[in-house]
Formats: structure tokens, C-alpha cells, sequence
């Protein structure tokens, strides 16, 4: 018996980032109440094909520099049967993770004699691989970094501490993408 099936999804849109590829997609435009679920079939993989119910998909098979090609087809459930709509749409990907991790917060500053513990929370990414603090004389302009390297941890005790300075930081993650610094903020 013929039946309606969806048409081919919209906007399938791919993401390297922490280490995993993010799809994302829009229902069909032709038919989408009959979208009922999604088959993703990663082309270098097909025997591992996954059925999910959202407009999104991740992976965690990255190979960084390699490039994977995904096809998402929308699906039909009647009863037990599935039915397939238009499709595949396909989208490919080379895995470089070009996504900047996101701003750091909660920077303060903890005087203690002639120096000053800087601190701020530590990012949820899993791929951080440090943070740069800045500091400068102006709250403006004339940010310089206080290593030549990122800080591993979430603080940085400064020596050369003295009331007045600004600071920022940034989140740097593995693939050398470097956050927006945070907001400055004043030593007392």
C-alpha cells in the first residue's frame, strides 16, 4: 500500500568540536509530521548506522584530520514498519576542530602581601588545554600575557602583583583555538 513519507531533511549542518562531530538539521519541509526518527549513517562506517529521534546526532569517533561523510534520511513509523523517506542528504566534514572554547568567568583577585592570587572557574570543555591571563595598566588597551605559555590550572599566583593592574584570561583548548578574553577586571 503507498503510503506519504517525508521529504529529505534541511540544513544539515556539521561541527568538529572536543573532540566528537556535532550534527544538527531541520525537520523536512515537504511532509515533516511524518518525520517520526532519523537514520545516520556515517559512508566510512555504514554498518554502524544509528536511528535517533531528534533533529541532532554526535559522534565520538574523531580522527582528527580525516574526512567522514554523513547521510541522514528521515523515517516513517507505521506500526513496527518503518518506512524511509526522500533521501539520503549528505553532508561531509573534514575533523579539525576550528570551535573556540567559551569565555571564562568568575575572574577575581586575592591580594596577599605584595602579590595576588588570580583566579576564575575552570571551563566544562573537555578539550581545554589551559588558559591565558592578561594584565595591563589600562582597562582598554595594552593587555600583555603573563606566561609564554597556558596555565594548566584555574589560578595563577602573580609576584609582580600591585593594586590598579586589570587582568582578563582566555580558554585556550588542544587545537590551539583561543576563547574571547573574559571581562577585566581591577585589582584593589
Amino acid at each position: 500500500t503507498p503510503v506519504e513519507v517525508p521529504g529529505r531533511v534541511v540544513k544539515l549542518t556539521p561541527v568538529a568540536d572536543q573532540r566528537r562531530i556535532f550534527l544538527q538539521w531541520d525537520k523536512p519541509q515537504e511532509h515533516p509530521e511524518f518525520a517520526d526518527e532519523y537514520v545516520v549513517v556515517r559512508t566510512d562506517l555504514p554498518a554502524a548506522a544509528e536511528t535517533v529521534k531528534e533533529t541532532s546526532y554526535e559522534d565520538s569517533r574523531y580522527e582528527r584530520g580525516r574526512s567522514v561523510t554523513y547521510q541522514v534520511t528521515p523515517v516513517r513509523r507505521i506500526g513496527e514498519r518503518a518506512v524511509f523517506g526522500v533521501g539520503p542528504e549528505q553532508v561531509t566534514i573534514t575533523l579539525e576542530d576550528r570551535t573556540p572554547p567559551k569565555i571564562p568567568t568568575g575572574l577575581q583577585i586575592q591580594p596577599a602581601d605584595s602579590a595576588a592570587y588570580v583566579t576564575w572557574e575552570p571551563n566544562a570543555e573537555t578539550d581545554i588545554a589551559g588558559y591565558q591571563l592578561f594584565k595591563s595598566e589600562r582597562p582598554d588597551s595594552g593587555f600583555k600575557p603573563v606566561t609564554d605559555r597556558p596555565i594548566t590550572n584555574s589560578g595563577f599566583f602573580d609576584p609582580s602583583y600591585r593594586p590598579g593592574l586589570y587582568y582578563a584570561v582566555s580558554a585556550v583548548d588542544e587545537f590551539g583555538n583561543e576563547s574571547v578574553r573574559s571581562a577585566v577586571i581591577r585589582g584593589q
